[in-house]
């Protein structure tokens, strides 16, 4: 029976009922789905991030090793691969293959055909390739370095060291001094190795002392009127004249391609010095030769004169011998070669030069890398800022190849005061203007010495450990230049968006 006018029976409630729930039902499933769909969205997102990321570093780095780029096989079925460059002042990626120095790898989930043959459900709930897509950015940072180098007198230790072995056992010598001493022979010019010596005073019978003596053997009748001692002569003509004695007839005789010219007066007193030197170290067993000569000349190094005139080692000597090396694929001019110094200097060289060759014609000041080279020389602990931070490899490379140890007097081991200089060149590298472009900063520290800084009162503090961006080479197993060449070959590479 119909229910009164107007009023909805109980079959019309149940109806409504129905049609309610089944909206509700409806709707609910609509928002599971979508809810589904997001979820899957993200999950997909998640994982095709991951391989865009892990591919774009992989094929970053191989850029960076100047390599063909490659990376892992990408599982997503739709994957773009960009070479080009990263513009860090615009946070933008630009394709192009003319100085790349960044990959872009864009990656989207399964096509449309490869959804065709699931369930009407799996194709509803699937998200669609454009939701799906990802993409990241690696581009290789560069950086700035300061190479931190000791100047000290560890730097010549090894010729040093040589040369005090060849001085006292001159019949036995070992292969690595003819080695490290051979080649310093060889750019001073001397005629051979180990060269002739005889003991000083030789022809006369008598050593140093004896020779400058009131009543030694110059004071004859018979010695040349400009070699004789008399009797009134004081102390510094007697000397004179014993040095003039030797110079003309051991010196000249042993050492005739000695520099600076024993024959000028102007060169007397340096010579005077040198037997001084020679009498003062070795007593009665002192000979005269290039042996003897290259230790005096090693004991003072770039720093210290001898009667004002630096030795020929030094590089402010106007008789230091310049000589040519092939470094690199050029040719450089360097000082007399000691050791280790020299084979800081290569290691540099080359590892400036690896720098250039990656870098190329890359005109873009916001991507190269830069070099700085700061000594640790004389007076002991002092630093000095050799090359500010730069580009310009040329200006680099003319720095490396003019640094010199100092004498044994200039021993120094305080390698703090380098470490805080390079600290504030990149400090202020950092904050300047070209502190948005994101560069790597390394301090490479170069020595022979120990590698602890020292506390203030110059006791080596121990428990001190270097900081993490700071990376020491010279003491090891590995060699020195290929220590250095492998810190500049390992460019980093990060993502960048």
């Amino acid at each position: 029976m119909a229910g009164r006018a107007g009023k909805p029976t109980r079959q019309d409630r149940r109806a409504s009922v129905a049609a309610s729930t089944m909206l509700i039902l409806v709707l609910g499933l609509g928002g599971v789905l979508a809810l589904v769909r997001i979820v899957q969205t993200i999950g997909i997102r998640a994982s095709l991030q991951d391989e865009a990321d892990e591919t774009a570093l992989a094929v970053a780095a191989a850029l960076a090793r100047q390599a063909e780029p490659s990376g892992p096989s990408l599982s997503a079925a739709a994957a773009e691969v960009a070479v080009g460059r990263w513009d860090a002042a615009r946070r933008r990626f630009v394709a192009t293959r003319s100085g790349p120095n960044a990959i872009e790898v864009t990656v989207r989930g399964p096509q449309a055909e490869n959804r065709a043959g699931r369930g009407w459900l799996a194709r509803v709930i699937a998200p669609s390739p454009a939701a799906t897509a990802t993409s990241a950015v690696a581009a290789v940072r560069p950086r700035d370095l300061v190479f931190v180098v000791d100047l000290s007198s560890a730097m010549a230790a090894e010729s040093l060291a040589a040369a005090e072995r060849l001085e006292s056992r001159p019949g036995s010598i070992q292969a690595y001094d003819a080695a490290v001493l051979g080649g310093l022979y060889q750019d001073l010019g001397y005629e051979s190795f180990p060269g002739p010596d005889e003991p000083l005073g030789a022809p006369w019978g008598a050593g140093w002392d004896a020779l400058a003596a009131v009543d030694g053997p110059l004071s004859h009748a018979a010695v040349p009127a400009k070699y004789r001692i008399e009797p009134g002569d004081p102390i510094s003509v007697r000397r004179e004249k014993a040095g003039a004695a030797v110079i003309d007839r051991q010196i000249l005789k042993l050492m005739p391609r000695a520099m600076p010219d024993p024959q000028l007066p102007e060169n007397r007193r340096y010579w005077l010095a040198y037997l001084d030197d020679l009498s003062g170290a070795e007593g009665s067993g002192a000979k005269i030769g290039y042996a003897s000569y290259v230790r005096f000349m090693l004991r003072r190094g770039r720093i210290e004169p001898a009667q004002g005139l630096y030795v020929p080692l030094s590089q402010h000597s106007r008789h230091c011998p310049w000589h040519l090396e092939q470094v690199g694929g050029g040719s450089l001019r360097f000082p007399p070669r000691v050791e280790p110094m020299h084979q800081a200097r290569r290691g540099l060289a080359e590892a400036i030069y690896s720098l250039a060759k990656r870098n190329g014609s890359d005109g873009d000041p916001a991507a190269r890398d830069r070099v700085a080279i700061v000594s640790l020389d004389w007076p002991a602990g002092a630093a000095r800022v050799r090359q500010a931070l730069t580009s310009d490899y040329g200006s680099a490379l003319r720095a490396a190849v003019r640094l010199q140890p100092a004498g044994v007097n200039g021993s120094s081991s305080q390698l703090e005061t380098g470490l805080r200089l390079a600290d504030q060149l990149l400090r202020e590298a950092s904050g300047g203007a070209a502190g948005w472009r994101g560069a790597e900063q390394m301090i490479v520290l170069v020595t022979a010495a120990g590698t602890e800084p020292e506390r203030r009162d110059g006791t080596l503090n121990t428990e001190t450990r270097l900081p993490d961006h700071v990376v020491c080479v010279g003491r090891g197993a590995t060699p020195l230049r290929a220590a250095l060449e492998r810190i500049v070959e390992a460019a980093p590479v990060a993502l960048v968006r």
